[in-house]
């Protein structure tokens, strides 16, 4: 097979499963590892794809706005590992915000069913409020606003204005990408918008992602690496050449996997 070809195959199977590794392209295309690197190498040139440790991931439109349910199925395990690591550092009697992010849900279902006492929790999730509601332990505070039907959040004037008002220990909040220069942004203008007010409601600021929303940028930001962060939580699956890049820059901190 000719480069051109496979380098066409490999876009074809990327709009298919939007991560895919070198091993897995090089048993369909019957192709050496070395060989599929180096047509990754040219697809990232050529601003088609985006490499990452092991593979590559399919460049997302900046404002391309996924469903709820789409966004849960992308590296489940990477986002349990991180919420686990996130949950230690609540302690009782904490107030918290909790996003509507995807990990930041793992964390939400950590909440409910840890040991962790006297907790005030707002949220602008639905799915969040629906997990927490039952605990005992737990003073949760849904924070209204418009409903994004897809994402089963709450955003607009009224959240940003409840948010505003008040403040709390602990912030923990999802991202779409991570740049060193523009920071941490997503596609949704409205939920930017209200990221940014519970950044300045919040004392500590925690951002957990997994390592594949590195070095990617989305249409606009809500945080930047010279404010408030406390830390950026990852797994342990971020490629060394990264950890070089962000560790001057803020306190990353790796999530380990388990078998």
């Amino acid at each position: 097979m000719l480069a051109e070809e496979r380098k066409l195959k490999i876009i074809e199977l990327l709009a298919k499963k939007n991560t895919i590794s070198v091993s897995e392209i090089g048993k369909i295309l019957n192709a050496t590892s070395v060989t599929i690197r180096k047509d990754l190498s040219e697809l990232e040139t050529e601003g088609k794809l985006q490499r990452i440790h092991g593979g590559a991931i399919a460049i997302e439109k900046v404002a391309e706005i996924y469903k709820d349910r789409d966004l849960e199925i992308r590296s489940p395990e990477e986002k349990k590992a991180i919420a686990k690591y996130a949950y230690e550092f609540i302690e009782n009697n904490d107030t918290i915000l909790l996003d509507s992010s995807t990990t930041v849900r793992e964390l939400a279902k950590l909440i409910s069913t840890g040991a962790k006492q006297a907790l005030t929790v707002f949220t602008n999730s639905i799915y969040n409020a629906m997990i927490l509601s039952e605990n005992e332990n737990c003073n949760l505070v849904m924070i209204g606003g418009t409903i994004q039907s897809s994402l089963r959040f709450a955003t607009g004037h009224f959240s940003e204005d409840f948010v505003s008002r008040v403040r709390v220990d602990k912030c923990f909040l999802g991202t779409n990408g991570i740049d060193k220069e523009f920071g941490f942004s997503v596609p949704n203008i409205e939920d930017a918008s209200l990221k940014r007010r519970m950044v300045a409601s919040s004392r500590q600021l925690y951002i957990l992602a997994d390592s594949s929303k590195f070095n990617k940028v989305y249409l606009m930001t809500f945080a930047k690496f010279s404010g408030a962060l406390t830390a950026l939580i990852t797994d342990s699956k971020i490629s060394n050449q990264v950890i070089q890049q962000y560790n001057p820059i803020c306190n990353l901190l790796l999530a380990p996997l388990t078998k």
